[in-house]
């Protein structure tokens, strides 16, 4: 094993998380409900997650499956999603503390997604988390 998968399998164990209580696992098209702390399922793309404790959303996506983490296009489906979400938050009162990104998982998920194409099969261990702290 060379040292970039070594790497590879260490940024990626890093940044691996565990499965939060607002659950959503959506394809790009499908239209988004959300409901914090409460789990929403479909298929094939990616699981988008969101764990509300009394001051802080932690958001949590992962690819579904290693077709989907051959393309690093699932991290803009997170990032879409993830920013839908946010602004239905703020649409019922929700004061974030930092403006909300179209990209709410920033540069560290695109890297992230580049370094599991070379290795899709890891996508298991594979999850780009954000925290956004809200006003009371």
């Amino acid at each position: 094993m060379d040292i970039l998968n070594k790497i590879s399998i260490a940024m990626l164990m890093t940044l691996a998380t565990a499965c939060s209580s607002t659950h959503k696992t959506t394809t790009s098209e499908e239209p988004i409900a959300f409901s914090p702390n409460k789990t929403i399922t479909s298929e094939e793309s990616i699981s988008f997650s969101v764990n509300k404790t009394s001051s802080v959303y932690e958001l949590n996506c992962k690819p579904l499956n290693s077709t989907v983490a051959k393309n690093a296009s699932w991290v803009q489906t997170c990032n879409s999603t993830a920013y839908e979400f946010l602004v239905s938050e703020t649409n019922t009162g929700v004061i974030f503390e930092k403006e909300i990104s179209q990209q709410p998982f920033g540069q560290a998920a695109i890297f992230m997604a580049n370094m599991l194409k070379s290795n899709p099969q890891n996508f298991e261990a594979t999850s780009i988390r954000q925290t956004y702290s809200f006003k009371q």
